[in-house]
Formats: C-alpha cells, sequence, structure tokens
C-alpha cells in the first residue's frame, strides 16, 4: 500500500522521525552511559523500535559525529531490547536509499496491530490474498516491519510454511494477537532471517 495522507506528509515517516527527535533529547551535550540509560527506561517496547527505525534513517545523513552517538545510543537500546543490533541491521537494509512506503493512516487497523505485536514478540493470525490471488490464513511470528518502495512488508516466521515469509500488510485482513510467547526465541529467529535475507549484522 503506498497511498500518502492528503498533507502530503506521510504518516509513517512522522513515528520515523521519533527516532531522531529521541536523538537530539537524549544526546543534547555527552552523557554518561547510566545517564543514556536512564532516559531510555522510560520508554515502551514500541517506541524502542520506533527509535530503531529513526536510527537506521539518521545513518543516511552521512554525518559521522551523529553516527557515533547512535552506536553509542544502540549499545544502550541493546541492553533494553535484545536483539536490537539484529533490527538495526534490517532496517538498514530496506532503508538503504530512504523509505518510502507509506501507510494513509498508521494508527488504525492491521498496521497498529502489528507494530504491536512484533514489539511485544506475540504471535498473529489473518487472512492473506497473496500476489496470485490466492487466500490462505496464517499464524505468523512477527519480526519486523520494513518499507520498501513496493509495499510495506511483515518479515516472519510462518507456522504454515515452516520458513520466513514475507507478507505485503496491505493484503492483510482480520489481523489477530496471540499472547506473549516467542521472546526467548526472537534472537536466534532474527538471525535466521538475517541470514536467508543475506544481511550481515
Amino acid at each position: 500500500m503506498t497511498d500518502r495522507d492528503d498533507t502530503g506528509q506521510p504518516d509513517i515517516l512522522r513515528r520515523n522521525l521519533f527516532g531522531g527527535i529521541a536523538l537530539a533529547m537524549l544526546m543534547p551535550q555527552p552523557l554518561g552511559a547510566a545517564q543514556v540509560a536512564g532516559r531510555l527506561a522510560g520508554l515502551d517496547a514500541m517506541a524502542l523500535h520506533s527509535l530503531l527505525r529513526g536510527l537506521a534513517l539518521l545513518e543516511l545523513l552521512g554525518d559521522p559525529v551523529i553516527d557515533e552517538d547512535a552506536a553509542a545510543l544502540l549499545e544502550q537500546i541493546e541492553r533494553r531490547l535484545p536483539g536490537a543490533a539484529l533490527l538495526l541491521a534490517l532496517y538498514r537494509a530496506y532503508c538503504g536509499d530512504g523509505c518510502h512506503a507509506y501507510w494513509r493512516n498508521e494508527e488504525a487497523g492491521e498496521l497498529k496491530t502489528l507494530h504491536r505485536a512484533m514489539a511485544e514478540a506475540r504471535a498473529v493470525t489473518f487472512d492473506y490474498v497473496d500476489l496470485k490471488g490466492d487466500a490462505t490464513r496464517r499464524r505468523v511470528l512477527p519480526l519486523a516491519l520494513v518499507h520498501p518502495p513496493h509495499g510495506i512488508q511483515l518479515l516472519s516466521w510462518c507456522e504454515l510454511r515452516g520458513d520466513f515469509r514475507k507478507f505485503f500488510v496491505g493484503a492483510m485482513t482480520g489481523v489477530t494477537l496471540h499472547e506473549p510467547g516467542f521472546e526467548n526465541r526472537r534472537q536466534t529467529l532474527l538471525r535466521g532471517l538475517l541470514e536467508s535475507e543475506g544481511i550481515t549484522a
């Protein structure tokens, strides 16, 4: 799905900009590790994931000073969110020349549910229609939401196929959250996903 909203400002980029804003808030001056950790402690899992997306976009600026601050921040995020460096590698790979896929209203519908599921390590089920028009019901472990030019995709472990799969969010309906249950598998799955994508963390 590639619709922009009527204001011309894509909602998905508003969330990504959180990363840059948070970086400025966290590091307006040199901060010690304990100070950074203290400020990160106030962020929930969804905010930490958004911050990682923001860091991936900040790297596109090519500013070595910002890159150094971002690396220090990533180290602290990793302490709160194990596997953060693996997620950042995915976001880097899919935003290498900027994020292009937009959502008309990120705060409604399936996309919001998927953000929550990914952040809280919760399986989801949904109805899906693939590019051939075939309809299936899937249960997956959501690992990352990425924004390539051809549409927002969920990268996940698909229990039906027993393998990693990509799903266009715009082709999903009836997304249902399940109880948290795969946090202890997340890092292993992320490493496997990176390997399947040929991405080096």
